[in-house]
């Protein structure tokens, strides 16, 4: 079995300077939790739904929508993405690892 057995194949992803604006649209657009940031055709980081609620202020902020939708619009994506990616390729061996159960009496 190999990565490209288990690799979704049709991929989404945004620049660096893409607003996290962008980002969301396309994640809530194509129904995905996680896009890789690519620059000259090479991944330079990924960004998740995680990193845009980690990001976004709470609940409990004093700014006002206008003032959310403004600072999401203009923050790019550069600034939360997540830069330590591993890569494989398709042709990388996938090995299961045998799970050992223990019981205990």
């Amino acid at each position: 079995m190999f990565v490209s057995d288990w690799m979704t194949k049709k991929v989404y992803a945004v620049m660096p300077d893409d607003s996290i604006s962008d980002a969301i649209r396309l994640m809530k657009e194509h129904r995905v939790k996680h896009l890789p940031v690519v620059e000259e055709a090479r991944i330079k980081g990924m960004v998740s739904d995680r990193d845009i609620r980690d990001f976004s202020p709470s609940g409990a902020t004093s700014l006002d929508i206008y003032e959310l939708h403004y600072l999401i619009a203009k923050t790019k994506v550069r600034e939360i993405m997540q830069t330590k990616v591993i890569t494989a390729s398709p042709d990388t061996p996938l090995k299961r690892r045998r799970s050992s159960c223990m019981i205990r009496i």
